[in-house]
């Protein structure tokens, strides 16, 4: 079986561009001109809203997961199953700087989902509750230099 890259690689230029150049310490890639259904491009947008709107990081596509960061953001990191999603929400909660920039989108090309609606909606869920209290949890401290 052959793994498909459903974004472009030389997508990944532009997100690395963006840290090397100090706008960001993670970029984040949102797909335009997604080319999927319309059943899954109406529940993705739901469901990134409704999860930016309680994780507070402001990212509308964390189902693309073409993503860059500086090495220094990976201690923000909790490794648990469904981690992809909150990335963002964990970087920025860490107090790092994060960007989106539109990346290409290819169209599935072979195999079939193994992802529905169904298999995801409670366990994002619950982790995304869990999230919102590790955020809330976190000490926000700066060393001070004397």
């Amino acid at each position: 079986m052959t793994a498909t890259c459903r974004t472009i690689p030389a997508d990944i230029k532009t997100l690395v561009a963006k840290i090397d150049n100090g706008e960001a310490d993670l970029a984040c890639g949102y797909r335009i001109k997604r080319r999927d259904n319309a059943a899954k491009r109406i529940s993705s947008r739901v469901a990134n809203s409704i999860r930016s709107r309680f994780t507070k990081d402001g990212v509308r596509d964390t189902g693309c997961t073409l993503k860059a960061m500086r090495r220094e953001c990976v201690s923000a990191l909790v490794p648990f199953k469904g981690m992809h999603r909150f990335i963002p929400a964990l970087i920025k909660g860490a107090g790092f700087r994060l960007v989106e920039v539109p990346v290409n989108h290819r169209p599935r090309r072979f195999g079939k989902t193994k992802y529905g609606f169904g298999s995801r909606v409670f366990r994002a869920t619950a982790d995304m509750f869990g999230v919102r209290w590790l955020l809330s949890r976190q000490f926000n401290y700066k060393l001070r230099r004397d």
